[in-house]
């Protein structure tokens, strides 16, 4: 008698073939489904509305404004004019466009809006009362300023990515022609970042080292040193691992500190560069007067001539060069070599390591301080919109990584 071989269970060899079947076309059609959202995303956020660039763009900011990204945008640019001269913010102007805007800045400090928009849908009269040039690059894209501008446009090199980021949203990008420079806009967290390729990165933190050596030699004075000396110095005893800090000192104006790991640095090291800066700060003038009755002048910088005094400040055992009504700080703490404009920034390493929340690795900056002191010096139309904007966060930070370098803006 033979036995039936009757199957109780669909789990069988012919029914196994269908069901992967089934799963590799639904998991087909998903891809494909992702893969056209994706591409639809990245051709609606081409650079389009760049066209409407005015001559002389030095700064191009396009923002991509959806569901996500605007209220976002909105809390950044509430209440930030985008004209010039002209009362319009972020909120008045989004209401005009369709999904998108640009906002444009020239070399000779005009500031200008790209809007997505059709000339009949915008409120005619409203923007004749207001004084706000309309003029029409494409059908749908349109440039509103306080006057006439000669219109290039631009490209950019930056697009939308084509995997969405789970920790971040992509506001738009930004644009800075003159310097060959554009990145991507990101929010995260309640905090912005531009994230710009690092094609450039030696150059860009050499140049950044010579600003901190002269800005360290007497702020900027009015003697303009030969760096080269002073930026080998330096870059002998910090290498390529250092990081600025700019913050507010005891009174209430912006101080700077330089640390690095210290590595092989010895005190004679720190000595030297503390009087070369000194030398910079007090140059010597010599004049000579020559066989035909004019006199040379001639300015010496001789570190020598420095005299470098030991302070305790706080937990740390400093020295310090004084010239010109200006000091100088130069230290070794927790394995790392410290210079600094204010005993009060190193009184503060000692006790709270000034480390950064803002994770940057370069340069970290309060901006309060730096622009109140600004807004003191000088008013410009330019300075209004960047206090306005770089005010509202209490720190800003330089991240420089092989591939790219992010500058964080970061609100405590």
């Amino acid at each position: 008698m033979k036995k039936l071989n009757i199957p109780l269970s669909r789990h069988t060899k012919t029914t196994r073939p269908l069901r992967q079947v089934v799963w590799l076309l639904g998991g087909s059609a998903l891809v494909l489904v992702f893969v056209t959202w994706r591409i639809g995303e990245v051709w609606f956020s081409r650079d389009q509305i760049l066209e409407a660039a005015p001559e002389g763009t030095i700064l191009a900011v396009n923002l991509k404004l959806t569901g996500t990204s605007l209220p976002i945008v909105k809390n950044f640019l509430e209440g930030v004019p985008l004209l010039s001269n002209r009362s319009l913010d972020f909120q008045d102007i989004a209401s005009l466009t369709h999904g998108e805007l640009a906002f444009f800045l020239t070399s000779t400090g005009e500031k200008a809006v790209g809007i997505r928009a059709n000339r009949a849908e915008l409120p005619q009269e409203l923007l004749t009362s207001l004084a706000i040039t309309v003029q029409e690059v494409t059908p749908d894209i349109l440039l509103l300023s306080q006057t006439l501008l000669p219109i290039s446009g631009m490209n950019s090199s930056t697009h939308a990515p084509f995997f969405p980021s789970l920790t971040s949203d992509w506001l738009g990008r930004i644009d800075l022609p003159v310097d060959h420079l554009s990145g991507s806009i990101l929010a995260s967290n309640g905090q912005l970042e531009m994230i710009f390729p690092s094609q450039k990165k030696q150059t860009v933190k050499k140049d950044l080292l010579s600003q901190t050596l002269l800005a360290l030699s007497g702020h900027g004075s009015e003697l303009s040193p030969p760096l080269g000396e002073g930026t080998d110095a330096f870059e002998q005893i910090f290498g390529q691992e250092w990081e600025i800090v700019v913050a507010q000192d005891e009174l209430g104006s912006p101080a700077l500190l330089v640390k690095a790991p210290q590595a092989d640095t010895t005190q004679e090291d720190l000595l030297g560069l503390l009087q070369l800066m000194g030398a910079y700060l007090s140059p010597t003038l010599k004049e000579t007067e020559l066989k035909d009755g004019t006199s040379l002048k001639e300015i010496l910088v001789d570190p020598s001539f420095q005299t470098v005094e030991q302070v305790q400040l706080g937990q740390i055992e400093a020295f310090r060069v004084v010239a010109s009504h200006h000091s100088i700080y130069g230290a070794f703490f927790d394995h790392q070599v410290i210079f600094s404009t204010s005993e009060d920034l190193i009184t503060k390493l000692s006790e709270t390591s000034l480390e950064s929340a803002c994770h940057g690795n370069v340069l970290d900056i309060e901006p309060g301080p730096i622009l109140k002191q600004m807004n003191r010096q000088v008013y410009s139309p330019t300075l209004f919109l960047m206090t306005k904007i770089f005010s509202q966060f209490s720190e800003i930070s330089i991240e420089m990584n092989r591939y790219s370098s992010t500058a964080h803006f970061c609100s405590t």
